[in-house]
């Protein structure tokens, strides 16, 4: 279908009230991993006042397109996320640009590059430094990189990321489920590792803070399954 501006103006109520329901979210070497310290370039964009509504608009609809279809049509979602950068381009928008390629790296790990998958990460990186949501987005990037070394079985290297995870959530982060999830990501790869204490001591951290009802019955099934490992793994 192609995405044309009649058709966004008639349905731009649905896709607000779509992503306003969206948010984000497999293994760098060592070598690699020296992009994430690096500080960010000079400049990438000069920032407009404000960007057109309806241009910013456009990005976030081709976002959610390309998001929605990364595991069932990783070509289509490729389409959408390039068209994403390329708007992104055009209107001088370093989130859009960052999220694309962040995104861009899951449908690789997909198909089991994951060489591939971290020349994304690393394309998305500067961007990402630039971007208005800096430690959102950065979060999102080391969570990803995080998980491509899960599907790698280097978790050393997942540890690695998903500390920095939380460490980000514990220092920028409003939202106690983001900080539950961090402590259940790494729960989940000790209880991997094998070190059950540890993995009860972060699943046990993630249980004590308050979330919200529909927060608390989305995470159940992940906090119940890492601790009937625990159980199991003592």
């Amino acid at each position: 279908m192609q995405l044309t501006v009649n058709y966004l103006r008639e349905k731009s109520v649905e896709y607000i009230l779509l992503l306003l329901l969206m948010g984000i979210s497999l293994p760098l070497n060592a070598k690699e991993e020296v992009i994430i310290e690096t500080p960010p370039p000079a400049s990438l964009f000069t920032f407009p006042a404000v960007y057109d509504p309806f241009e910013l608009l456009c990005v976030k609809v081709m976002l959610y397109k390309g998001e929605k279809l990364l595991w069932a049509k990783p070509d289509s979602a490729r389409l959408w996320l390039h068209k994403a950068i390329e708007k992104s381009r055009r209107i001088g928008y370093p989130d859009g640009i960052a999220r694309a390629h962040i995104s861009l790296g899951l449908t690789e790990v997909g198909i089991g590059q994951f060489h591939r998958a971290f020349t994304c990460y690393q394309a998305a990186y500067p961007y990402v430094l630039q971007s208005q949501q800096r430690e959102f987005l950065l979060c999102s990037l080391y969570l990803n990189i995080g998980a491509t070394y899960f599907y790698q079985a280097d978790y050393e290297q997942v540890l690695h990321y998903y500390y920095l995870v939380l460490q980000h959530t514990l220092k920028y982060g409003t939202h106690n489920f983001n900080i539950v999830m961090a402590y259940n990501n790494l729960g989940d790869v000790l209880l991997k590792m094998e070190q059950y204490d540890q993995a009860a001591y972060y699943i046990r951290k993630g249980e004590e803070l308050q979330v919200d009802e529909a927060d608390r019955i989305h995470l159940r099934t992940f906090l119940t399954a890492n601790k009937a490992g625990v159980a199991i793994g003592k």
